[in-house]
């Protein structure tokens, strides 16, 4: 017979030590891979391998990262953090079209759209997650 329930939530497995450095190594990540795209955004841009190959790495990177942190921080995410996730999912994605449609003479329209596309969906996924890994904790009340 399975015990019965108390009624009293279980406290979450705390989170890593390496969960926090985790969540700057996937911002630092982010960036690269962000500043590969718009160099091969560029008109003229001749693609090498090596470009190609550290891309690639990248994504593979940032998608284990962002496996990682959200096994580590999913019953760590406060309402408030939700919201401000939410709050950026509203307006990052009109940013970007005001952004593109202002300097839209200046890439490749064809390598900017596909690439900003998934890297602005797995930023919006992984936002919460990186909320709640870089928290800073608060000193306790008296």
């Amino acid at each position: 017979m399975p015990p019965k329930p108390t009624g009293k939530p279980t406290d979450p497995k705390p989170m890593s030590p390496r969960t926090r450095p985790a969540a700057f190594w996937w911002l630092g990540g982010a960036l690269a891979s962000t500043y590969l795209l718009a160099t091969a955004s560029v008109p003229g841009f001749v693609p090498t391998t090596a470009g190609g190959v550290l891309d690639i790495a990248l994504v593979v990177v940032l998608v284990a990262l962002t496996v990682w942190l959200q096994s580590q921080t999913t019953a760590h995410i406060s309402q408030a953090e939700l919201w401000r996730a939410y709050g950026v999912a509203a307006m990052l994605p009109a940013l970007l079209l005001v952004g593109i449609w202002q300097y839209s003479d200046r890439f490749n329209l064809e390598t900017l759209i596909p690439g900003i596309a998934w890297r602005l969906w797995l930023m919006l996924y992984t936002l919460p997650h990186l909320l709640a890994a870089l928290r800073v904790p608060q000193p306790p009340s008296n």
